[in-house]
């Protein structure tokens, strides 16, 4: 939660009904649920109006579209292509932070109400957090940052390297607009603590929750999902993980098996899935009959659990170099080996 505010930092003509809350994320807000659920958060807090701004993109979630104490204002990203070559990264990121910079502006400074708290996303910094800074200058607002991760990392890692004077400029500019503001939230302890020894930012740690309306999918819902999604169960050399039961590529005889919600994934195909015909299925398949590894149907067609059903684990986070994702790997070797020596006894 933000913190309370001493009533001079409150300008009750600004929001008659209570406190104006900004929620700012220069970058696909539909992309970023965690401000989302920020937003969502806020929104219902007893006398707080929410202004959510940010790239339009993604579509947002249902219950911030229909919040009555949200307003979304959403900006079009700039039409600017990725240049191929390094040599042209350069003016490609002036431009973009240039442009980026007066839509800001315009939005905080002129068409946003003013906002008691500005709560903004970090990464990305430039131009964010100068706009933010600002417009405390100017309409006094009380500022929280949201750091997510470490921005001139993040462009190190892209190919630049730490030594690269793009990455040295964007890590001073973290860090002296991020010394300035009220207050700060982070993802982790371990951010807590190097923003704290590097930067001596203080930032308490604000672990993600799921909301309210963030519940376990019925059975006949996973059912669906998982018959939809089985184009993509394939292996890391791109091999279907159930050969027996692999979809084959255009140009394959054979529609055997291929129940209704499966015929819908294949006239209407989620975003990213193989162009694929469906073989026939041996007796064998946990495909077969219209089931799935996980569910089956009996015979008056309700969906019911497996009793065997594998394991299966999803991670929300991404797989870059600044995140340690091999514990999680060195975590499933210790647990095949353990199921193998369960299954010798």
């Amino acid at each position: 939660k933000i913190p309370p505010m001493a009533p001079a930092d409150i300008d009750e003509s600004a929001a008659p009904d209570g406190r104006v809350v900004l929620v700012l994320v220069l970058g696909d807000v539909g992309r970023s649920p965690r401000m989302q659920y920020h937003a969502l958060s806020l929104a219902e807090a007893a006398g707080t109006q929410v202004v959510l701004c940010g790239l339009r993109g993604e579509r947002l979630l249902a219950a911030l579209e229909e919040h009555k104490n949200v307003t979304c204002k959403l900006l079009d990203a700039a039409p600017l292509p990725r240049p191929r070559s390094g040599l042209l990264f350069p003016f490609y990121a002036f431009l973009k932070v240039f442009l980026q910079l007066a839509q800001l502006l315009w939005l905080l400074l002129v068409d946003a109400p003013r906002a008691d708290v500005i709560l903004v996303q970090t990464p990305p910094a430039i131009p964010a957090l100068a706009v933010v800074w600002l417009t405390r200058a100017v309409r006094g607002s009380y500022i929280v940052a949201d750091w997510h991760n470490l921005g001139y990392s993040v462009l190190a890692q892209g190919g630049f390297g730490f030594r690269h004077p793009i990455v040295r400029f964007y890590c001073a500019f973290e860090r002296f607009f991020g010394q300035t503001f009220n207050n700060h939230l982070c993802v982790t302890e371990a951010m807590r603590t190097w923003l704290q020894r590097e930067w001596a930012v203080d930032a308490r740690v604000l672990y993600d929750r799921p909301p309210a309306f963030f519940a376990e999918l019925p059975v006949s819902e996973r059912h669906t999902l998982f018959r939809r999604l089985r184009p993509f169960f394939r292996d890391s050399s791109g091999d279907p993980i159930w050969p027996d039961a692999a979809p084959t590529r255009e140009g394959a005889s054979g529609t055997n098996n291929l129940d209704s919600t499966e015929a819908a994934a294949r006239d209407n195909p989620l975003p990213g899935a193989p162009s694929l015909s469906l073989e026939s299925l041996p007796a064998d398949s946990p495909w077969r009959d219209g089931a799935t590894p996980w569910t089956e149907c009996d015979r008056s067609g309700a969906v019911l659990h497996r009793a065997a059903a594998p394991a299966l684990l999803v991670s929300s986070t991404s797989w870059t170099p600044d995140e340690d994702f091999e514990q999680l790997l060195q975590a499933l070797v210790l647990l095949d080996r353990q199921l193998d020596a369960e299954k010798m006894k």
